[in-house]
């Protein structure tokens, strides 16, 4: 394939990216540790559990102890933990000392396993009650190291552990696997920096704001936004999954955030319990709510903002470019069904389908950046199968830049639905059948047709009180979209498939239909 340059300039914003030794996260997190000093940096709902001071010789403390268990700076090690705020502290105190990679403690033992056959770290981090788990699970030849504040917070002032460098690998993220197998994305110490730079500097972060962190510790949303962000600016985060309204109240009561970021799953959990509880409303003092993960429907971004009291930002990242790739501002236009502008240090463009890399306005293609925060590669993947092209990161995500240069974006390239040549985004269908007032939530997705190739297909969560059939919903579709895009079948479901951090897993989606279908053709042929 022929890739060409467009000669115009690609949107970029913000500060240049410097490339001494001060960008590095470790570099944030002690600048941000002296303006602070005691103040409050890690809390979960009932108290502070470690000031900017204690973090600072946590990590110290980390590197010392990984130096002793023979874990370098270049080795990988894996940090398995139950996810309250001491995951968090372990989880810094980390990146600052080796390559960390955060495992969901709630995967299977086959699934942990396999983890670990594709890391080979050197050891496990784990808190006590995980300890015996990993040590069957790791082998003999893997360390696993029970890790506790207590046993960290040992370094005194002034311990230099051999500071990480910029270009070392620091934080290892298992991709969210929606539409293909997890990969695994290596960021090092000048990407976590800049993503932690680019969500300050757009939510304008300081000392005296406080994240809700209700997004898991082991993925990019939980770890930049709810955590890394926070620090950096000298401010605290608290590390709480939030179930009750009962619970969302005490956390506003004792910590006063001010401010949250969350997947649209979330927002949705947290618009019901404040509508439960008027105390939660009347209290919550937010200046910004934060989205990202999966797109935010336009009614419940209204609602948010309505009901909290807050603007909504709707954002991007991904896993290979974590923090923001694109925001909407915090003053400014904010523009519904966009991800905002291109974030400081970074540029945008798309590849089209004819192969020119360009930023023209209204030109849709494979999402492309480049900048600081765009790791150097998968882990274990050849140079030859790495996802770049011409110095740019393929996305795999679908999109367009419109005249102001704010991205929208029309969903996985690979989910493209190719129905007898002709080709259209799920996207475009799922806006359609979540404007029918029964529809809460909706996921299209392409399903094999021996002639065609494709045809749509649509998985739908009705509203509680709600009814309508299935012929009622795509007679809906058939008012308002070119007939190739009317999706043929409608399945009814109480849950959409997601992932563990909200987003809807398209693949399983897929797979079931595949496995209908064939079992329908196999009562077929037997005569059933």
């Amino acid at each position: 394939m022929h890739h060409s340059q467009n000669t115009g300039p690609v949107v970029a914003a913000g500060l240049p990216s410097a490339a001494d030794d001060a960008q590095t996260l470790e570099a944030r997190l002690r600048a941000g540790a002296v303006r602070a000093g005691s103040a409050p940096a890690i809390r979960d709902a009932a108290a502070v559990r470690a000031t900017h001071h204690d973090l600072r010789r946590i990590r110290d403390g980390g590197r010392l102890r990984l130096r002793e268990a023979g874990v370098g700076r270049h080795d990988r090690v894996a940090l398995v933990m139950a996810g309250d705020w001491r995951t968090a502290v372990a989880l810094v105190a980390a990146t600052s000392a080796a390559a960390v990679a955060p495992l969901d403690p709630g995967l299977t033992d086959s699934e942990i396993a396999v983890c670990l056959a594709r890391l080979a770290p050197r050891a496990v981090l784990v808190d006590a009650p995980s300890a015996a788990r990993m040590r069957a699970l790791a082998g003999a030849d893997t360390a696993v190291l029970v890790w506790s504040v207590d046993d960290l917070d040992g370094a005194p002032d002034g311990t230099a552990a051999e500071l990480p460098a910029p270009d070392d690998p620091s934080l290892l993220l298992f991709t969210s696997g929606t539409t293909a197998a997890p990969k695994i994305a290596q960021l090092t110490q000048r990407n976590l920096a800049a993503a932690a730079d680019n969500i300050v500097s757009t939510l304008r972060l300081g000392a005296g704001d406080c994240a809700l962190n209700a997004m898991p510790l082991y993925h990019g949303h939980g770890i930049f936004p709810g955590t890394l962000a926070p620090l950096t600016a000298g401010g605290s985060t608290v590390c709480a999954r939030v179930n009750t309204a009962a619970e969302l109240l005490t956390i506003v009561r004792s910590a006063a955030p001010t401010w949250y970021s969350a997947a649209p799953v979330v927002h949705h959990g947290f618009l019901t319990m404040a509508r439960s509880t008027p105390a939660v409303r009347e209290e919550l003092r937010l200046r910004a709510i934060r989205s990202t993960s999966s797109a935010l429907a336009p009614k419940l971004l209204a609602e948010l903002e309505e009901y909290l009291g807050a603007p909504v930002l709707e954002a991007y990242a991904a896993s290979e470019a974590p923090g923001q790739i694109a925001s909407n501002p915090l003053d400014g236009p904010r523009k519904p069904g966009t991800v905002g502008t291109t974030q400081p240090g970074s540029e945008v463009a798309v590849l089209t389908a004819d192969g020119q890399i360009t930023n023209a306005p209204g030109s849709v293609g494979e999402v492309l950046v480049r900048g600081a925060i765009v790791m150097p590669g998968y882990l274990g993947v050849p140079a030859d199968r790495q996802p770049f092209v011409d110095g740019w990161l393929r996305t795999g995500d679908q999109g367009a830049l419109d005249g102001d240069g704010y991205l929208a974006l029309s969903g996985r390239v690979v989910d493209v639905i190719n129905r007898g040549a002709e080709k259209f985004s799920p996207a475009e269908v799922e806006e359609v059948l979540a404007q029918h007032p029964a529809v809460r939530e909706v996921a299209v997705f392409g399903r094999s047709h021996p002639t065609l190739g494709e045809e749509a297909a649509a998985a739908v969560v009705l509203h509680e009180t709600a009814a309508v059939t299935e012929g009622e919903l795509i007679a809906f579709a058939a008012e308002r979209l070119a007939g190739y895009k009317v999706p043929v079948t409608v399945d009814f479901s109480p849950a959409l498939p997601r992932g563990r951090t909200g987003k809807i897993v398209r693949r399983r989606l897929k797979e079931q239909a595949e496995r209908s279908t064939a079992r329908m053709g196999h009562r077929t042929a037997s005569g059933r």
